[in-house]
């Protein structure tokens, strides 16, 4: 088996490449939704799986191929170290390695994956005041409410 690597595979693509039917498998980050602003865990969770819906859709129309399988995970970023703040809206703000990482672990599985796409970037802004939590275990609150969601609430049989 062969592999096309190029700037882009290496480095991410946008969405928008990641839905045409020409794609090579590749991770996205640049559809992000802005959590910062939301007001608890059940309308970002509201959010969430409305943009999965939305980009499982997006994908199935562009490509013209259906999406088997989809998971739900986290991973960290970081500042990029040449930018002067970070912002979650702006991937160019980020350090995108464990993003990547995350995506090495699954693109040379047997079963394989054609894209992972990031829905959006939890940092301290978008922890509601109330909760007495940090960043790690708001993101791993919302990564729980959207697998309970896909799986129990509303069960899509595509989830692995």
């Amino acid at each position: 088996m062969s592999s096309i690597y190029s700037r882009t595979t290496i480095g991410g693509t946008t969405f928008d490449l990641l839905c045409s039917a020409d794609s090579v498998p590749n991770y996205a980050c640049d559809a992000v939704i802005d959590l910062r602003r939301e007001h608890g865990l059940a309308k970002a969770k509201e959010k969430l799986t409305n943009l999965v819906r939305d980009n499982i859709s997006s994908l199935e129309i562009g490509t013209d191929r259906q999406v088997e399988k989809f998971y739900i995970g986290k991973t960290s970023v970081q500042r990029n170290r040449r930018s002067r703040r970070f912002d979650p809206m702006e991937y160019q703000t980020w350090r995108k390695k464990g993003i990547s990482s995350r995506w090495g672990e699954h693109k040379h599985k047997p079963y394989g994956r054609d894209g992972l796409v990031v829905l959006g970037v939890v940092n301290r802004d978008a922890i509601p005041r109330r909760c007495r939590v940090d960043q790690e275990l708001y993101a791993l609150a919302l990564e729980q409410q959207l697998l309970h969601h896909f799986m129990i609430e509303d069960p899509d049989d595509r989830i692995a």
